[in-house]
């Protein structure tokens, strides 16, 4: 089981890089929006994402908001590789953590699966809502698709985040476990807020932090399952001395 754990360990560092590479990808300065955001949103992603009304897409509407549109559906090209990459970092962790003996960690797994469909779901509804205005049609219909997608997601990651943290207290790194606390917290107040900018816009730090505390776990696991192989192998040498 301890090489199983390690080949999972080293596919989480992985992915962990790859979702670094595609978060890179998708940066960059985005256009001006085409009409002010709604109060509060300063990212145009997030300010789509939590949209509620026909007026919290005015920034993208229109030849005003066109350039925006062709950002944002170049940014949703690569989230289809995204989520693949994030949510893959937290699977192969629990998988790992699974292998040496931590079954409830099998939870997070199945759970972060999940948050690839719920963010391809996701995708989906802001590829169809940016296609309508670029032909000039109104969104706006699209919006409770948009709102259920988008708090399925979200919900989700909050859902492996606190496996992860539960996990990581079960193994006596409660500190480790933090950050998962944090974000996962963090996303089910902004849920309970309904989407306010206050909370949404704050969750990218905590979000990292949780995902890079996924990779210094999987690295810590890594060296202890080289640290125990190399063990078993010395005991022997012991016995014979």
């Amino acid at each position: 089981m301890i090489r199983l754990a390690r080949i999972c360990f080293i596919a989480s560092v992985f992915f962990a890089v790859w979702t670094i590479i595609v978060i890179v990808q998708m940066g960059g300065d985005a256009p001006a929006p085409g009409a002010p955001m709604s109060d509060g949103f300063q990212t145009p992603m997030i300010a789509l994402e939590f949209a509620g009304s026909e007026a919290d897409l005015a920034f993208l509407e229109g030849e005003n908001g066109a350039e925006l549109r062709a950002e944002l559906q170049r940014v949703q090209t690569l989230d289809f590789w995204f989520p693949i990459a994030y949510a893959g970092l937290a699977f192969w962790f629990f998988a790992g953590a699974f292998f040496r003996g931590q079954k409830f960690a099998a939870f997070g797994g199945i759970i972060a699966l999940a948050t690839i469909f719920a963010d391809w779901n996701e995708n989906a509804v802001i590829n169809a809502m940016l296609a309508s205005m670029d032909e000039g049609v109104a969104a706006a219909s699209y919006l409770p698709d948009l709102a259920a997608a988008t708090w399925i997601k979200w919900l989700l990651i909050a859902a492996y985040a606190l496996v992860f943290s539960v996990t990581l207290y079960l193994t006596k790194r409660p500190i480790l476990g933090l950050p998962g606390l944090l974000a996962g917290g963090l996303i089910i107040a902004a849920a309970i807020m309904g989407g306010d900018p206050v909370v949404t816009e704050r969750l990218t730090i905590p979000l990292a932090l949780f995902f890079l505390t996924i990779l210094l776990t999987a690295m810590i696991y890594l060296r202890t399952s080289f640290k125990t192989e190399m063990g078993s192998h010395e005991s022997p040498r012991k016995v014979e001395t």
